[in-house]
């Protein structure tokens, strides 16, 4: 594989790689939200939400209309819904659980 391709996969993956993106992500599978309702839905600030969201949008990964005073914002592809899927049925078999999530560690790479 080019290694273009693996960073553009690279900088795709990262920016989903934090718990408030994702937690907008999941939002947005619902359909279309304005920024108070992910407000809402994710615990953060209005300025953390619009952060996030225009980090997302300039991913590919959310796009954005308005409608009159309001801007709504939803995932740009369904392929966004099955790659959560995915992630999420892969952590659930892979990830180690535990009831603090804050103890969750990287494990190391075995070497090969």
């Amino acid at each position: 594989m080019c290694a273009a391709c693996n960073m553009s996969k690279a900088n795709l993956l990262q920016g989903m790689a934090h718990p408030s993106r994702l937690s907008i992500l999941e939002a947005l599978r619902n359909g279309p939200r304005v920024v108070s309702d992910l407000v809402g839905v994710s615990g953060l600030k209005q300025s953390g939400v619009s952060n996030h969201l225009a980090h997302l949008h300039e991913l590919g990964l959310v796009k954005r209309e308005r409608h009159g005073q309001f801007v709504y914002y939803e995932l740009s592809d369904p392929r966004v819904e099955m790659l959560l899927t995915v992630a999420g049925d892969l952590a659930a078999v892979t990830a180690p659980h535990s009831e603090d999530s804050a103890s969750h560690k990287l494990i190391p790479r075995r070497p090969r």
